[in-house]
């Protein structure tokens, strides 16, 4: 939780869950103002004060989001660093070797729990900003695709400093923001390799295969608002397994979606639990049979949020419906305020969506179905 990562100074006189609930009240009541706020003068305002700040520097930021976060005197405590100052290019967007000195750098300091709060590392990065780590353009860092208007920029900025999730919900801070997004590519990775147990999988590989962009974000998006079946650790496991061969025809997020779907279709029949690693790589390359491997991509430069329709979180009251939910109910913890938190599930993203997935185009996979349902 955000209360064990700072502790007040003797003149905060506040106690720890208190500042926790004004911190995210903070938050979320900061993001209201900058986006999608119906009083359009305040929100340019908001924006303006915002792009100003970051566009004079790290002391003007940092006080700017020490306000608007309720962090007033608050002093860090075990939150993650960073082992150097890092250039623009890097900041952005973490190379392989990066990511994994970060991982590593993290190890009992980022947990699921408080990785998944776009919050969080809000805060985390306001230490950074502080402490000059984040270097003196960060306009470059934080706007590194410099978009065109006042309304994009904001969103640029906020996205690179914790997630949007007020467009996009909590997938945001794993898919856009590039710190978060470098530690959980390595905790599924590690979760693939080291805790799944998969024998024809290595970290190195894994998190190779996880490192690009479209396809992190395809199994991002998948797991939160369409198919959460995809957070079993075994079937994850040989999905990147897949992901990482050389003859994989997932290569974008268009074709790394089809191979999800065709599997969730398979799962309507049994657990993954229950087969071996040879069957469940049968399974996944069965379901690679149907992709067209001719599909375009959708723009993976900076995964941007480019229409309304596509930054919208899944409404709350949608009927929705899971294939085999029993492998993807999430768990629920309580933060201070007595508000749910998602424990996390696989990627830590416990939402299930609806979806409705056309019938099986080829006919090694209706094949497939037909044996299994016949055995």
């Amino acid at each position: 939780m955000i209360a064990s990562s700072f502790q007040a100074s003797p003149s905060a006189g506040q106690a720890a869950d208190q500042i926790t609930v004004d911190i995210e009240k903070a938050f979320s009541a900061w993001h209201e103002v900058l986006i999608k706020n119906e009083n359009e003068q305040e929100q340019q305002a908001a924006q303006e004060q915002l792009l100003e700040a970051v566009k004079q520097g790290k002391e003007a930021l940092a006080a700017l989001l020490r306000e608007k976060l309720d962090l007033r005197d608050l002093a860090p405590v075990g939150m993650p660093d960073l082992p150097r100052q890092l250039t623009p290019g890097e900041a952005s967007k973490p190379p392989v070797e990066l990511e994994r000195e970060l991982w590593h750098l993290w190890q009992g300091k980022v947990f699921p729990n408080n990785a998944t709060r776009p919050v969080y590392w809000n805060i985390a990065y306001t230490c950074w900003i502080e402490k000059g780590l984040l270097g003196d353009n960060l306009y470059k860092t934080l706007a590194p695709s410099n978009p065109k208007t006042l309304d994009k920029q904001t969103r640029s900025v906020l996205r690179n400093l914790g997630g949007l999730p007020r467009a996009r919900g909590n997938v945001s801070t794993f898919s856009n923001c590039p710190m978060a997004r470098a530690w959980w590519r390595c905790h599924v990775a590690h979760d693939a390799t080291a805790i799944a147990g998969n024998p024809n999988l290595i970290f190195e590989d894994a998190h190779q295969a996880l490192h690009k962009n479209a396809i992190w974000e395809s199994l991002a998006m998948n797991s939160l608002r369409r198919v959460t079946v995809v957070n079993d650790s075994r079937l994850r496991s040989a999905i990147i397994e897949y992901l990482a061969a050389p003859v994989s025809k997932a290569t974008n997020d268009t074709t790394c979606s089809q191979l999800i779907q065709n599997l969730a279709q398979l799962m309507l029949f049994y657990s993954p639990s229950l087969l071996s690693w040879e069957s469940l790589s049968e399974l996944v390359q069965t379901a690679a049979e149907t992709i067209d491997a001719k599909a375009e991509a959708d723009p993976d430069d900076e995964l941007e949020d480019t229409s309304e329709e596509e930054d919208e979180a899944p409404s709350e009251d949608e009927d929705r419906v899971e294939p085999n939910q029993e492998h993807a109910e999430p768990n629920q913890a309580h933060n201070e305020s007595g508000q749910g938190v998602p424990t996390p599930v696989g990627l830590g993203i416990s939402s299930p969506a609806s979806y409705d997935f056309p019938p099986p185009k080829a006919t090694k996979l209706s094949s497939f179905l037909n044996r299994f349902k016949s055995s």
